[in-house]
């Protein structure tokens, strides 16, 4: 299991260098790739009842490393805009502040709501909007602003980068709530 979850990260360096030249429908074939990796590392663990709270720990680090490595990618590839750069990089400050806070609870011991955008809700959320940008840059001029030509794309780094974060606020305020209510 721990030889799949290393492995993971191979197909995310891929997807990474993939975004950064704008080439989103790879992207996703490489991300859902690594996505399904790290699916079935944990299958795998369970399967075969090696699962270790050191093999939990290197999943989830390297859940952070994969989901960073794609979007520092599209922030590459949106370096010009800075609009689009800024979102990409909310989108990837919503993902890492959601895993941390949760985290963070859960080795406090203080029980805080699920709540959205976990790291599978994120990975769907920006693989459907690479995977349809290569449709829709095809309908649209190519001289369009960036934001219209890869819409799919901008639209699911919007959903990640404003719920994740929202998210993690929540869970945040539910921390602190319960840490004082402990004190």
């Amino acid at each position: 299991p721990n030889a799949v979850t290393l492995f993971a990260v191979v197909p995310a360096i891929f997807a990474a260098i993939a975004g950064a030249f704008g080439a989103f429908a790879t992207v996703c074939l490489l991300g859902m790739t690594s996505a399904f990796c790290d699916a079935l590392d944990g299958l795998l663990a369970k399967f075969q009842g090696v699962s270790s709270r050191s093999g939990q720990a290197l999943d989830s680090v390297l859940d952070r490393v994969t989901e960073s490595l794609i979007l520092i990618g599209l922030a590459v590839y949106f370096r010009d805009t800075v609009s689009l750069l800024l979102l990409s990089l909310l989108a990837l400050f919503g993902g890492y502040m959601t895993s941390y806070v949760s985290a963070k609870a859960e080795v406090m011991n203080v029980a805080i709501p699920r709540g959205m955008m976990r790291r599978p809700e994120r990975a769907v959320y920006l693989m459907t909007g690479c995977a349809f940008t290569p449709l829709w840059a095809l309908l649209m001029p190519v001289d369009a602003h960036p934001a219209l030509r890869f819409l799919p794309a901008v639209v699911a780094m919007a959903l990640i980068g404003v719920l994740a974060t929202g998210s993690a606020f929540s869970r945040l305020h539910a921390l602190v709530a319960g840490l004082a209510e402990a004190d």
